[in-house]
């Protein structure tokens, strides 16, 4: 039972560090996360106003105000596509808190009205996977 639980430790441990990112051997700095078709993006998609992309969560997020289970700040973290004309495309929850929240996070990045500025390569607007985390907030907090 010992020998299983070590596996299982070590097989966890090796498939985390296959994931983390690799470094260039060159600089010593850590590649860039955001890439399209193995190449470096100019420049990576973000919220054309972040503002009032951030206000839109807040004044549409049911659970905002969450259960007393919760511990201060919970935050889900989605992955989502960003498409070449800043639209945001099949959000899918990376990590979550629980189904009640999670599905309001989803619910709100496939609702929203607002655009993103598209990530880009060499100039050319391109589709890219990428993260967002939308944070709950434990009642009177």
């Amino acid at each position: 039972m010992r020998a299983a639980f070590v596996f299982s430790l070590f097989v966890v441990a090796i498939t985390l560090y296959s994931c983390a990112p690799t470094q260039s051997a060159a600089n010593g700095q850590v590649r860039a996360v955001y890439k399209e078709d193995d190449r470096e993006l100019s420049t990576k998609p973000e919220p054309i106003d972040k503002a009032a992309f951030e206000q839109w969560l807040y004044e549409h997020n049911q659970q905002l105000q969450a259960a007393a289970a919760l511990k201060g700040v919970e935050k889900v973290t989605l992955v989502l596509t960003v498409d070449d004309q800043g639209n945001l495309l099949k959000p899918m929850v990376w990590r979550g808190i629980g189904a009640p929240f999670d599905n309001e996070a989803q619910r709100l990045l496939k609702e929203i009205p607002l655009k993103w500025k598209p990530g880009t390569v060499r100039g050319k607007d391109v589709n890219v996977v990428t993260y967002y985390t939308v944070s709950f907030l434990k009642k009177g907090e």
